[in-house]
């Protein structure tokens, strides 16, 4: 009977033991968390060497230079105001631009923006940076070809137009020529000859818009009223004649 208390007292001893010796876990209880390193700073040497980019599984490498040959085909080497300049990838169209190096193969920088590079060689403008050699696209002029821009009067005269020719004043047209309206344009046409029919200049301020016109008369010829048509038929119309 005693031997059954003695077993009872000694349980429950080692259950209060247990229990004040931390035998349970205390809900309440802040966990010490670790100390965060600080982030590592890479060192200038550091940038010639691959690093990955947190949001790529590929790793991109960084090339420090000089100039743009020294980067790849589709690179330009950077010109900001930091002491190091690396090779950056080259610009799309309408992206800014201080240079064609900075702007991708096909592609040209034109007021500061790249476009596309379909223009004429030979009148194309290019924009050099200090990285790069400017591009001078001149033609060799030819003795032919000086010798024109130096002296105007050698150019071959300007054609002039003969009948049917559009013109703008009668100076565009051949001699024996005149340029007078038809329709809704001008054109080139014979000057009248004798007997044929003409139209006498009207007064100042009586002229009105006429969609077909005709030219005056040849040299020696004046444009009258005809003698060959009777008095009493009207209307009588009117003829070059001799003075």
């Amino acid at each position: 009977m005693l031997y059954r208390h003695f077993l009872v007292v000694v349980v429950m001893v080692l259950g209060m033991v247990w229990t004040v010796g931390g035998g349970t876990v205390n809900k309440n209880r802040i966990k010490q968390l670790g100390k965060r390193k600080p982030a590592k700073i890479p060192k200038v040497g550091d940038l010639d060497r691959p690093f990955k980019d947190p949001n790529s599984n590929k790793a991109t490498e960084t090339q420090v230079c000089k100039a743009d040959t020294d980067c790849g085909a589709q690179e330009y080497c950077s010109t900001s105001q930091k002491k190091i300049t690396v090779c950056l990838s080259c610009r799309r169209k309408t992206k800014r631009c201080s240079r064609n190096s900075m702007c991708c193969p096909g592609n040209c920088c034109y007021n500061g923006v790249c476009v596309p590079d379909t223009q004429d060689e030979s009148s194309k403008k290019r924009v050099a940076g200090p990285l790069e050699v400017a591009e001078v696209n001149l033609k060799p002029e030819t003795e032919a070809e000086s010798e024109s821009l130096s002296n105007p009067q050698a150019n071959p005269p300007k054609m002039k137009g003969h009948e049917g020719d559009t013109c703008y004043r009668s100076s565009d047209c051949a001699q024996g020529f005149c340029c007078s309206r038809y329709l809704w344009s001008k054109i080139c046409k014979p000057l009248l000859q004798e007997g044929e029919v003409c139209t006498r200049q009207k007064r100042k301020g009586m002229h009105r818009l006429q969609i077909y016109e005709r030219c005056d008369c040849a040299g020696g010829l004046t444009c009258r009223v005809s003698k060959r048509v009777p008095v009493h038929e009207k209307p009588r119309l009117n003829t070059c004649q001799k003075h």
